[in-house]
């Protein structure tokens, strides 16, 4: 009988890796690959980082890796969070930003003793984000997601005003500005209500904490965990104290596994003494400008969203999309498929000129297929690509398309 691990990825393209090494990965033919996903934006220093690496040798050499109590890498932990959000003063721990996300929520339910969650962006495979059948309705969780639409959040507010419990929110920069999240907190603090920014992906990924400029008004609760420990299972919430008590008994088996802790601390260690971000954002935008010029030249109807730091492919259509993906692992580039591109810190000149190389093989097969020089990329596939990244509408449409493309392409509806 053929077995089967349920829970692997399910894409096409997916591969089998045996090592990774800096900006590159190995598969178990000895095939290299130029890594844009990065598992899925967590390896932020690059696979392997001697400094992280170093660290936990040193920790299995001095027999500290499997104490099961708290440690002094826990009070440098959340010292390390504090400092990156001087805002607050309470931090809890969990190893997935899915658990994490949950756990802020019922924080701000228990807190506040009401039930209604006004949401937009992914925020994991936890099934109390599923869709209703109906848009802007809640679901068999109390979850109304109003996909960034702001229009449709202040209806929300004034239908559910005295049953909200919180607003949770997934920041994008990509399709939307650092202004709109700041309105957004506005929004919320005019009417007393909760906020929750899950920065899973996002935080630690343009700059040292949060990817938003606060401009005064901050989130109750921020969720962090792809770029905190440089791929090594670690989340946290960072919050005020008071709050964060609702939730103190909800903890984890493996809480106090220091490896993720340690790698946690070193991995912040080393982005606040290195230029990190700056690297990250100058290397990655070396490559969307080299792209974009090969784009150009092969006259493909194909953009790039975002800056160096993340940025997302947009292409005239889903069978476009498709081909490119199976292109590029062809030519050993390995990416996120219909969703965002990561660089780590280890992609550097060479990896940037051999992946230059590579994109053009890629554009160039690509090209030969006529039908695809005769698309454009329409507002209706702009945000069918933008949905498959943020999970929700962007913000530069007019707000009647905003409405038009949850009812008819989210929902069905006629």
């Amino acid at each position: 009988m053929n077995s089967t691990l349920i829970n692997a990825p399910t894409s096409n393209h997916v591969n089998r890796f045996k090592k990774g090494i800096g900006a590159y990965l190995l598969d178990e033919e000895g095939n290299k690959f130029i890594d844009f996903k990065n598992g899925f934006g967590s390896v932020i220093l690059g696979y392997n980082d001697s400094t992280v690496n170093s660290k936990i040798k040193s920790l299995i050499d001095n027999n500290e890796y499997s104490l099961q109590s708290l440690t002094r890498y826990h009070d440098e932990l959340k010292s390390a969070l504090l400092s990156d959000f001087p805002y607050y003063d309470g931090v809890c721990l969990y190893n997935s930003g899915t658990s994490a996300v949950r756990a802020a929520v019922t924080a701000a339910r228990k807190f506040s003793n009401k039930s209604i969650v006004l949401s937009a962006g992914y925020h994991g495979w936890d099934p109390m984000w599923e869709l209703p059948e109906t848009p802007f309705m809640p679901n068999n969780n109390g979850v109304v997601d109003y996909f960034f639409i702001l229009e449709e959040l202040q209806k929300l507010i004034k239908k559910y005003y005295d049953q909200i419990a919180c607003l949770v929110i997934s920041p994008d920069l990509s399709y939307f500005t650092n202004e709109y999240f700041v309105e957004t907190l506005k929004i919320a603090s005019t009417n007393n209500i909760m906020v929750i920014f899950d920065e899973v992906k996002t935080g630690y990924r343009y700059k040292p904490g949060s990817c938003i400029k606060y401009n005064g008004v901050y989130p109750d609760i921020v969720v962090l965990s792809k770029g905190l420990a440089n791929g090594a299972k670690l989340s946290a919430l960072v919050g005020q104290s008071h709050v964060l008590r609702e939730i103190s008994d909800m903890t984890i088996t493996s809480f106090f596994d220091v490896l993720s802790v340690v790698s946690g601390v070193e991995t912040i260690k080393k982005v606040h003494s290195n230029d990190v971000y700056e690297s990250i954002r100058k290397m990655g935008g070396a490559f969307i400008e080299g792209t974009r010029k090969i784009i150009c030249k092969y006259k493909l109807p194909v953009k790039i969203i975002g800056n160096g730091n993340l940025f997302q492919f947009v292409f005239a259509s889903k069978e476009m999309s498709s081909e490119f993906y199976k292109l590029a692992k062809e030519n050993g580039l390995h990416m996120y498929e219909e969703d965002n591109q990561c660089l780590s810190y280890a992609f550097d000149d060479g990896a940037l000129e051999l992946s230059l190389q590579r994109i053009n093989c890629t554009l160039a097969k690509l090209s030969d297929k006529e039908e695809y020089l005769q698309m454009s990329i329409d507002d209706w596939q702009m945000c069918r690509t933008a949905y498959g990244q943020i999970d929700g509408v962007m913000n530069d449409l007019p707000v009647e398309k905003k409405y038009d493309f949850v009812s008819k392409v989210l929902f069905n509806e006629n």
